[in-house]
């Protein structure tokens, strides 16, 4: 069982919004936006013990309840039968709700079919009030039973609305999902088992052995329950104590007598008649105490306690410590228990494999990158994607993973589909921000992509896209956590405006704005598509390649038309070789290198040029594309007060097109 859809209301930043979960589901946004919100929001919902604080309810107004509405999919065999009566086409809708009648706090509401006039009846406050409402819908025409007593109405009512199918509609079940919330929710817990990875929590206490803790919680389950019960440790405890007993015998301890007498003696004195017995206390005899686990790590045969772990593994030691803990609990609910007094019976602990029957594992991390080392962080990504694409299925069972993160190690550029940018904006009429959420689909790409190059639909699947998608791993991945981004070709293009903007004083990174290279202007189109479809602004930038050799003019004049078209450049005004400096793009007559020559000046471009290759000690081939390369050219160049006009233009353009979203004086400049 996963989750399909959440829809929150009035929670936190949250005022209104509803967000598409996958098996993976990334969150990308400044602090402070509300990213961590969507997993507090789910927390609230699994955890039965939840309540709000103030602080938790939009804008602090208690007075807007808190409604958190999860739609689940994906159902077990076992699932399907337990939740049969609130599943609709292979859906269920489930919705808690805190606020307003305060004694209804945090009830779970199922979604059923049914006629929404019988609402008046299951709602209704006593009998009388609901027969009332009964034969008022009687007199109405609605061909309900006679009225018996109220224990009957549900049932008359379900009947009703099961033949007649086309007069019914979804509703809520008025708080009746299962009954009370403890039951309703323990199902729900049952199912799918939640759990969260705070940005900051204590491991050592996780590993201590103590009662509450999460290492202490297993050991009960697996460990000292199964002790409990074994016949041998049984036998050695009566053993003890019946030692003990005979040790302590008074007949082995004189003494005992001795005091008795005295005592007796003493209060004859005060009462003629009166003496005292002394004798042992029969006792509950003397209980082991059950041995306490200590954790430590083990790497290269060395030992180390939890506490001196580096963060990085204490973090992802939380994560299998929790899932286990589920797991047990859940093998444990399903069958360890003595039916008549309710104890552990220890068998099924004892003889059943606790890593069989897998739950399904909702796991919700925030900024999973904390105290991870860069390459760290990557395997850790990689080890998410596999989680939740069933690849450690059978370790951790069906999960879905939902985090938070400020790394593009954790996201790629074929993984848009399941990333969320997360923004925080005044609502209008709201007396604070609030939190909002974009997305997109491989079907909006996929179907951008098809139009931009009249390729057949046949061709362009979501399964392509993905697939030319990974070429870019998570080089562009800056982006997703960008304002706007800027795309060139390559690696000299990015360090001619990286360093033409400072020269003229625009620091890219400032501004949030990201720079990135494509490699070539054929895969210009794949990730403007992408960074398009979640509102990012995108200004792209490519060389025509007018000078290009006779055999290579038709790859790139089909490349001109086919990114201008994606562009929106009407058909009429599409060019074989554009140039010039756009609204919303840019494009050099022949490459950028050649613009170069003709803003400095051939002579003295080549002069730096060369003093450049000297500098670093290479050929002319080695320095044609080399970043530091240009970068030393426009410095030197630009130290003797010379300007390249036409980049110049092009960053004010694709400033304001980020920015401000509308043209300026320079967006249509011809290159000299």
């Amino acid at each position: 069982m996963k989750i399909k859809q959440i829809k929150i209301l009035n929670f936190r930043s949250i005022k209104d919004q509803v967000i598409n979960c996958g098996d993976q589901t990334i969150f990308i946004g400044a602090n402070g936006v509300g990213k961590s919100t969507v997993l507090k929001a789910l927390q609230a919902f699994f955890e039965i013990s939840f309540r709000p604080a103030v602080e938790d309810f939009f804008a602090h107004n208690t007075e807007w309840p808190i409604e958190i509405t999860i739609v689940f999919n994906n159902f077990s065999e076992d699932e399907a039968e337990d939740f049969k009566s609130r599943i609709y086409n292979d859906e269920m809708v489930v919705t808690r709700v805190f606020g307003g009648d305060q004694s209804n706090n945090g009830n779970y509401y199922g979604m059923m079919k049914g006629n929404p006039a019988f609402q008046s009846i299951r709602n209704a406050a006593n009998a009388t009030e609901a027969k009332a409402k009964y034969t008022e819908i009687q007199g109405s025409g609605v061909d309900l039973p006679k009225w018996t007593k109220q224990g009957d109405v549900e049932e008359h009512l379900t009947f009703w609305e099961a033949g007649h199918p086309d007069d019914c509609e979804f509703i809520r079940d008025g708080g009746q999902f299962f009954g009370f919330k403890s039951v309703g929710g323990g199902k729900l817990q049952k199912a799918t088992n939640f759990i969260l990875i705070e940005a900051v929590r204590d491991v050592s206490e996780d590993a201590n052995d103590q009662k509450s803790s999460a290492i202490g919680q297993l050991m009960d389950l697996i460990v000292r329950s199964a002790m409990a019960q074994n016949e041998k440790i049984a036998a050695y405890q009566d053993e003890v104590n019946r030692q003990y007993s005979a040790l302590t015998s008074p007949e082995n301890f004189p003494q005992l007598g001795s005091l008795q007498t005295a005592l007796t003696t003493s209060l004859r004195t005060y009462y003629q008649g009166v003496g005292v017995i002394l004798d042992w206390r029969e006792g509950a005899g003397i209980n082991l105490p059950p041995p306490q686990a200590e954790i430590k790590f083990e790497e290269e045969k060395f030992q180390f306690p939890v506490a001196k772990a580096g963060n990085g593994i204490q973090r992802a030691f939380i994560i299998s410590l929790l899932h286990q803990l589920l797991v047990v609990k859940s093998n444990s609910d399903d069958g360890s228990k003595n039916s008549e007094n309710g104890a552990d019976s220890g068998e099924g602990i004892e003889e059943k494999n606790f890593m069989e029957n897998l739950p399904s594992v909702i796991l919700a991390i925030e900024e999973p990158e904390l105290y991870q080392h860069p390459t760290k962080q990557w395997h850790f990504a990689q080890v998410l994607k596999k989680l939740s694409t069933k690849g450690f299925q059978e370790i951790f069972g069906d999960v879905q993973v939902l985090f938070c993160t400020h790394s593009p190690s954790f996201v790629d550029l074929s993984e848009f589909h399941n990333t969320r940018i997360v923004a925080k904006v005044g609502g209008e009429g709201l007396p604070a921000k609030e939190s909002i959420f974009r997305e997109a689909s491989l079907q909006d790409v996929s179907y951008a992509l098809t139009h931009a190059w009249d390729i057949p639909e046949e061709n362009c699947t979501d399964k392509s896209t993905k697939a030319r998608l990974h070429i870019f791993g998570t080089e562009l991945s800056e982006g997703f956590f960008a304002d706007g981004v800027i795309l060139v070709e390559g690696a000299t293009d990015k360090a001619a405006f990286d360093t033409i903007g400072k020269r003229i004083g625009i620091n890219f990174a400032e501004r949030n704005i990201s720079v990135l290279p494509v490699n070539e202007k054929n895969n210009l189109d794949k990730p403007f598509m992408v960074f398009k479809s979640l509102d990012i602004p995108v200004y792209p930038i490519w060389d025509s390649d007018g000078n290009c050799a006779e055999g290579d003019r038709g790859k790139a004049i089909k490349a001109n038309k086919g990114l201008q078209k994606m562009l929106g450049v009407p058909d009429g005004e599409v060019a074989e070789f554009p140039e010039g400096v756009h609204e919303k793009y840019a494009c050099f007559a022949n490459e950028i290198s050649e613009q170069l020559k003709n803003d400095f000046g051939q002579e003295q471009f080549l002069e730096a040029y060369n003093e450049a290759m000297d500098e670093f000690s290479l050929t002319a081939k080695q320095a044609r594309k080399n970043p530091y390369v240009t970068t030393a050219i426009i410095t030197k160049l630009y130290d003797q007060g010379r300007t390249a006009g036409m980049l110049e233009a092009i960053i004010q353009a694709a400033i304001n097109h980020i920015e401000n979203g509308t043209p300026t004086s320079a967006a249509t400049v011809a290159a000299e």
